[in-house]
């Protein structure tokens, strides 16, 4: 019997999975890595208001434009006791005709205590 064809169809049909797989692995690294960025962009933001409580929710939301502009800001509390802020941010996928997804969205949430100087993430 003649086997010279066999390899070169399993090959065939298992390519497109092959690269569907890569896809998917490398949109989510490109996701982890920014939901990364966005928490210590979250965490650096949470610090900073707690040392400066002086300052209104402009200046921190200018600060926060300072880091990464395309941040849109979901939440931002401040009281004598406490900052809380839940940022976000859309990511376009880079596989996204693959994929059929062409962003995604990252949720960073955060909450400050003022008197401990604790920071600590909200859900997830």
């Amino acid at each position: 019997m003649n086997n010279k064809g066999q390899t070169l169809v399993i090959f065939v049909i298992l390519l497109p999975l092959f690269v569907l797989v890569l896809a998917l692995v490398i949109d989510t690294s490109i996701m982890f890595y920014n939901k990364n960025k966005l928490d210590s962009i979250n965490k650096t933001v949470v610090n900073y208001s707690m040392n400066h409580v002086e300052q209104n929710k402009d200046k921190i939301m200018e600060y926060i434009k300072k880091n990464d502009s395309d941040i849109k800001v979901e939440k931002l509390e401040m009281n004598e006791q406490t900052i809380t802020l839940t940022i976000s941010k859309n990511i376009k996928s880079l596989f996204g005709n693959i994929l059929k997804v062409k962003k995604y969205t990252i949720t960073s949430s955060y909450k400050g205590t003022i008197e401990t100087k604790k920071i600590e993430k909200i859900g997830e």
